[in-house]
């Protein structure tokens, strides 16, 4: 089961959904985000397939989907307490071959003002994960 988790968890991150260009994490950033990925899965009571659906653009929009991003983007410290992304640091983990000023952009203009922080951040992801003009991978394909 663990193991396809992990799986999942890649798959989950390693396609954030793009447009143009595909950049792989460094394996030591990629290795942190799996961990909390799979620690939230746990934690919210997430349906481990969740990970494949966001892959897919397939996942609902209810309370236990939104308490697993909020809790991803809290773990890897993207986001605050409050709902709020830490541009800074989501731009860290891009390589600095990419570039930053566009996925910034990106980032500003789907930060979310209103709602509950769950709320918050999941309406960023849908967001961002439409617009990116970089995707992320985890692993070399």
């Amino acid at each position: 089961m663990y193991k396809i988790v992990a799986f999942c968890a890649f798959v989950f991150l390693g396609c954030l959904a793009a447009k143009t260009q595909k950049v792989q994490l460094a394996p030591e950033k990629a290795g942190k985000i799996i961990q909390d990925a799979l620690q939230c899965v746990s934690e919210t009571g997430a349906d481990p397939a969740i990970l494949i659906q966001i892959k897919d653009k397939k996942y609902s929009d209810d309370e236990t989907v939104k308490n697993f991003f909020y809790c991803a983007f809290k773990k890897t410290g993207m986001a605050t307490k409050k709902g709020v992304i830490k541009v800074d640091k989501l731009l860290d983990i891009y390589p600095d071959t990419v570039d930053k000023e566009a996925i910034k952009k990106v980032i500003l203009e789907c930060q979310q003002e209103n709602g509950e922080a769950n709320e918050r951040v999941y309406k960023f992801f849908k967001c961002y994960q439409e617009n990116t003009p970089v995707r992320l991978s985890l692993m070399k394909n």
